[in-house]
């Protein structure tokens, strides 16, 4: 889904109309950015799943002008989480179907083509957006829908 589109679902999702989004993701591994900027997966941190994720996401927000830094500033100001699913066909385990495409003899990513001639792509997906309230854990929430289109619209991140 592009920011556009992100845009127009979380407006949708605002006003309560009825709607349906479908979108298709792979099985992957989850990760979290928090509030204090830190990654993490399930109760760990600094290791491959995190490190991962900060990769992928730092070269997403690169690729759009955006910084990591910046986005965590914003993570800690809003009090926000990010959970996230991370598709990395070959190296942090596979979970099913993996994404792939086929590389053409000159074509983008042939140079990185495994021997049967697929190119494994590695991505992830924002999937859920939470507030954190330091002061009373009861008062913490899972964002919207509508929540997390806006944010993912914000900074350009892909969600599910």
């Amino acid at each position: 889904m592009n920011a556009s589109t992100l845009e127009a679902l979380s407006g949708a999702a605002a006003q309560q109309r009825q709607h349906v989004a479908v979108t298709y993701k792979y099985s992957g591994s989850l990760a979290m950015l928090g509030p204090a900027g830190v990654f993490f997966s399930k109760n760990a941190s600094c290791n491959r799943f995190t490190n991962a994720a900060r990769y992928l996401v730092g070269e997403a927000l690169a690729a759009v002008g955006l910084a990591l830094a910046d986005l965590c500033a914003y993570l800690r100001a809003e009090r926000l989480t990010v959970c996230m699913e991370l598709i990395t066909p070959h190296a942090l385990g596979d979970h099913g179907a993996i994404p792939r495409v086929r590389a053409g003899a000159a074509g983008p990513g042939a140079e990185h083509a495994l021997d049967d001639g697929w190119v494994y792509n590695a991505f992830f997906v924002v999937t859920l957006l939470t507030r954190v309230d330091p002061a009373d854990a009861a008062r913490s929430q899972v964002l919207s829908l509508a929540d997390l289109l806006r944010f993912c619209a914000a900074w350009r991140l892909p969600a599910t």
